[in-house]
């Protein structure tokens, strides 16, 4: 509605919505995180994440023992432990996540909750994200910023 009341005053308004996929189906969205509930109108671009919460994107071992001060296998055992998943450096995919890392609700293991990794430390997801090595930051992102980049140029 916004986006309508400003076309009408700006003629060449391009707009990106981009937001967690939070309750939605995995099939609410797809490769090139698309929203498909949405009727894309002319101009703007519905873009969800395929996962969750943006936050599960971040959840790689190394990157949250450096943000942490805690050591990977101390990381690794809470993700398993508290958790119930096992991801691991060695089996971390950047792309094509398995469902139960799409659907892992990953403010909670981040940072909500008694139990949240980074819950106890002087830490939070930017310093996660500062820690990523470029070879392991999700697809989605590289997706999202190369579409980005297409509609500024």
């Amino acid at each position: 509605m916004l986006y309508r009341a400003l076309l009408e005053e700006i003629p060449d308004l391009i707009a990106v919505s981009l937001r967690d996929r939070d309750d939605e189906s995995s099939g609410s969205v797809g490769a090139d995180l698309v929203d498909k509930v949405v009727d894309e109108t002319p101009g703007f671009h519905c873009r969800k994440w395929r996962r969750r919460h943006i936050e599960t994107y971040l959840l790689w071992p190394p990157a949250i023992a450096a943000a942490s001060g805690l050591t990977t296998p101390e990381v690794e055992a809470q993700l398993r432990d508290n958790f119930a998943v096992a991801i691991t450096s060695a089996n971390f995919r950047p792309s094509d996540a398995p469902d139960a890392i799409r659907d892992l609700r990953g403010k909670s293991v981040l940072k909500e909750g008694d139990a949240a990794i980074l819950g106890q430390v002087n830490a939070g997801a930017v310093d996660v994200a500062r820690e990523m090595d470029a070879a392991v930051v999700p697809d989605d992102f590289r997706t999202f910023l190369t579409e980005l980049s297409a509609l500024v140029l």
